[in-house]
């Protein structure tokens, strides 16, 4: 829903501009590409299943994370070890 600023009085009405998505399963949102063949998505396979963290690729295949009752991972996030650049010394 969208309140439109400055008329915070104003009653906010539902009003739905995409449905391309209703009724289509698996539902994934936020990709995060690890290769060119594989990524990290938030998930939810059927109406009645959980939001998950899943590894996707280009294959179909669908690997399930992490998922839990009363949780909704809905944003993966890729975590690496980045190596600190050298400091420049001034001076």
């Amino acid at each position: 829903m969208i309140q439109e600023i400055p008329h915070r009085n104003r009653p906010i009405q539902e009003l739905i501009k995409d449905e391309l998505v209703n009724d289509v399963w698996p539902q994934f949102i936020k990709p995060t590409p690890l290769s060119d063949k594989y990524f990290l998505v938030a998930a939810k396979l059927t109406p009645n299943s959980l939001w998950g963290i899943y590894l996707v690729d280009i294959y179909d295949n669908v690997t399930c994370l992490m998922q839990a009752e009363g949780e909704g991972y809905i944003s993966p996030i890729l975590v690496r070890k980045t190596i600190t650049p050298p400091a420049i010394l001034t001076g």
